[in-house]
């Protein structure tokens, strides 16, 4: 997974720096104006910049479709949905029985969740840090093809005798994780004393990913990231982003 993201994010990177690019190749080798464009074609440099920014949103969306893909071995049979649904299932649960993560589904669509939350008191304060990761499945059983989304929420509070605070974190992409959060705490022992207590959550993406992972591949089906999947939802982030840079680009123009 790191390095399917790695390569998407340098991708990414490469579309942004291309229009820079151009522009410092034009100035510095073709001696053009810029400036002088800018200013005596107000609404044609908007609309350059415009599709410039439209096509980036496009594309950042395309890339994924291309870099973030994890394919089965050839020559493997596709298993039925429902299969691949009992072998997730099994996935979650340890040799001895113990659910390691919680799993539904419904329809073509599943959810594995990790949650989990560490509770901290001091002489003068108490608090939780909590966090929760979801990864969001739609499977099409015509393509083989699974798409996924992560999706992620922390928070955490504390209450002391002169402030309160409270905060609340939530996340959806494609990401790759490993945190470890350490909070001392008092806490009475069995035999009655009082001791510091250092309390630790730890995440580590692999051991939710991994067993989707191999799920999926050994039953002959496609991971895929689904972000944004349906053709309106890409073009009207696109044009979204068009529009706000077109009139904003339009107005610092007409005010230079």
């Amino acid at each position: 997974m790191r390095t399917k993201i790695l390569l998407f994010i340098l991708s990414f990177i490469g579309v942004i720096i291309s229009g820079p690019a151009v522009l410092l190749l034009a100035i510095f080798v073709f001696g053009v104006n810029a400036n002088a464009i800018a200013v005596t074609h107000p609404t044609a440099t908007s609309m350059v910049i415009a599709v410039y920014g439209a096509l980036a949103v496009y594309l950042f969306f395309k890339l994924q479709d291309v870099f973030i893909v994890f394919r089965p071995a050839k020559g493997i049979k596709p298993l039925p949905k429902a299969s691949v649904f009992e072998k997730l299932e099994r996935a979650f649960y340890s040799p001895g029985g113990k659910k390691l993560f919680d799993f539904v589904h419904e329809g073509d669509r599943a959810a594995v969740t990790w949650s989990s939350s560490i509770n901290c008191a001091q002489p003068s304060a108490a608090g939780e840090i909590g966090k929760k990761r979801v990864v969001a499945l739609r499977l099409d059983a015509s393509k083989h093809t699974a798409f996924f989304v992560m999706k992620n929420k922390d928070w955490d509070w504390d209450l002391s005798a002169n402030a309160a605070s409270a905060s609340l974190y939530y996340a959806v992409g494609i990401s790759t994780e490993f945190t470890t959060d350490l909070v001392p705490s008092i806490a009475v022992g069995d035999d009655g004393r009082i001791k510091v207590d250092i309390k630790k959550l730890t995440y580590n993406s692999n051991d939710l990913w991994l067993p989707i992972q191999s799920c999926f591949l050994s039953a002959g089906w496609t991971l895929q990231s689904g972000m944004a999947l349906k053709p309106w939802q890409r073009f009207v982030s696109s044009f979204a982003m068009a529009a706000l840079l077109y009139f904003s680009v339009g107005f610092i123009l007409s005010n230079a």
